[in-house]
C-alpha cells in the first residue's frame, strides 16, 4: 500500500447526527486525529501513574473526564464549530446534548452492523 493510499484510507470522517437532547437539532462532527485522540486520552489519565497502568489500574478524576469530554466534543464539532469556552459558558441544560455528541464521536468509526 502506497503512502497515499494510506493516508487516504484513513482520512477523517464527518457526518450529521440528530441531537435528541437539543430538541432533534442536527450537528455535523467528524471524527478525531491520531494526534486529537491521543491528547484526550493523556488528559483523562493524568492522574494515573507509569505503574497504575503497569498494574492495569486506571485513575481518573470526574473533573479530568468532564475537561476531557468537553475538548473532545470541541474539537469534533464541525457545524456549529464551538470553543471549549463556548461549551463551557452553556447552561447545564446543554449537558445532555454534549454527552450525545461525546458518544457518538466515539461511534463514528464503529463498523455497521
Amino acid at each position: 500500500m502506497s503512502k497515499k493510499d494510506l493516508l487516504s484510507k484513513f482520512k477523517t470522517k464527518t457526518k450529521e447526527i440528530t441531537v435528541k437532547a437539543w430538541d432533534d437539532e442536527i450537528v455535523e462532527i467528524r471524527e478525531l486525529t491520531v494526534s486529537e485522540s491521543n491528547d484526550i486520552q493523556a488528559l483523562m489519565l493524568k492522574d494515573s501513574t507509569s505503574q497504575d497502568l503497569a498494574d492495569g489500574k486506571v485513575n481518573v478524576s470526574i473533573g479530568k473526564f468532564e475537561e476531557a469530554k468537553t475538548r473532545a466534543v470541541s474539537m469534533a464539532l464541525v457545524n456549529p464549530k464551538l470553543s471549549e469556552a463556548e461549551i463551557n459558558s452553556m447552561g447545564s441544560g446543554a449537558k445532555d446534548g454534549i454527552n450525545e455528541i461525546y458518544e457518538a464521536i466515539g461511534a463514528i468509526n464503529e463498523p455497521k452492523k
